[in-house]
């Protein structure tokens, strides 16, 4: 009897895997034939069912990069499609992948997100807002990009989209405001292409170092263009609980988003370190390639997701290694002469020590005048600040 229950389970499992491996074959006919068709919405559907299929998305990964090279995409990726690629990643759970009134176009008017495609100051003109005429605006937004709503490039690279951040996160928001640092970057690309053999531990501690100089912030947003890397600061948008983003898009342009919504010293220089560890570690696979992907930071928030821990853990060795932590003594006796000593030796801004010093003692009571508040913004003149 035993035997007769074994083999109906493994004939059950056999039907389910050879159901599962025709279904992804007619898929994978389904999405060659919608690319070369251009039938987003069947590309939509596609990509959909490989969300739960991991061995249907690495092929259609597969497919997406063929379709690229063909087309010779690769080298001149036109950033307007990648703006509708992530727009609709942003989006994914909502219900409308593109409906005006949910984007917080208020904000986004009240910020100049569309003075620079107006021609004058957006933010004195009386606007409709309505569902429709939102629509308008956001299709005249995202073409000054070259990017139309309704033609899209067919091939949606699959990219990683990862949050650190609470379960209220507004996908719309969360939409604009990476619109918004992606037209920033692509209006001053860097005059030398990004390549990743760049990213080492010694760069990331060359970057950690710059928080030594007076204007350690603007000095590392020229290092990092300098190696092709754009660092735009971006004021965070509402509901969006955000203080940085890696995102990579263009394998010769990352680019990072950072907000100081909290302007601290210490919070400046581990959101960067982190999200540069995240270009290092989560960008290239083991083979070398490419993968797409976008990370986005709330450090309010636990990291659950291992990258993310990753990413933590790299960034922490870069300003502080923890071998030259355990060894101080300001790992015991957190004075703030044991902070300076500490950061002089390993040439960082005391502001990292401090930050580490209640970051492990779970208590930002201590050291509140070493942090650096208010003290990062005043580095980006140029960036409206809500006052």
């Amino acid at each position: 009897m035993k035997g007769r229950e074994i083999d109906m389970k493994d004939n059950t499992e056999k039907f389910c895997a050879e159901r599962a491996s025709l279904e992804r074959e007619v898929a994978i006919h389904k999405y060659i034939r919608a690319l070369d068709a251009g039938d987003e919405e069947v590309i939509a559907a596609v990509l959909e069912l490989a969300i739960h299929d991991s061995d249907l998305n690495h092929i259609l990964c597969e497919i997406d990069t063929a379709f690229a090279e063909e087309l010779n995409l690769i080298a001149d990726l036109p950033k307007k499609r990648v703006m509708a690629n992530i727009l609709r990643r942003c989006q994914f759970d909502c219900v409308s992948p593109f409906e005006g009134s949910l984007f917080p176009l208020k904000e986004m008017v009240a910020r100049g997100y569309f003075d620079s495609i107006s021609g004058h100051d957006m933010r004195t003109a009386k606007i409709d807002l309505s569902n429709h005429a939102a629509e308008e605006l956001l299709s005249v937004f995202m073409s000054a990009t070259g990017f139309e709503r309704t033609h899209t490039l067919p091939v949606l690279w699959k990219k990683t989209l990862t949050t650190r951040a609470v379960s209220t996160m507004d996908n719309h928001a969360l939409a604009a405001w990476t619109m918004r640092v992606l037209r920033c970057a692509a209006s001053q690309p860097p005059a030398r292409p990004f390549n990743h053999r760049c990213l080492t531990k010694d760069f990331l501690i060359k970057v950690a170092q710059l928080s030594s100089k007076e204007r350690g912030p603007v000095l590392a947003q020229e290092f990092l263009f300098e190696h092709g890397i754009s660092l735009v600061i971006e004021p965070h948008l509402p509901r969006t609980h955000l203080d940085g983003a890696a995102i990579g898009l263009w394998a010769e342009h990352p680019v990072i988003g950072m907000t100081l919504r909290h302007d601290r010293i210490d919070n400046f220089w581990f959101c960067l370190l982190h999200e540069i560890a995240h270009l290092r570690l989560h960008f290239w696979n083991d083979e070398g390639s490419f993968v797409a992907s976008e990370f986005y930071d709330d450090f309010d928030c636990e990291a659950n997701d291992p990258r993310e821990k990753q990413a933590d853990v790299e960034a922490g060795e870069a300003l502080i290694p923890e071998a030259e932590w355990c060894k101080d003594p300001v790992s015991v006796l957190p004075t703030p002469q044991a902070v300076t000593r500490l950061a002089k030796r390993l040439n960082i801004h005391p502001a990292i020590v401090a930050g580490r010093v209640r970051h492990r003692k779970g208590s930002y009571r201590v050291l509140t005048n070493m942090v650096g508040q208010g003290e990062v913004r005043s580095h980006f003149p140029d960036v409206a600040w809500k006052s």
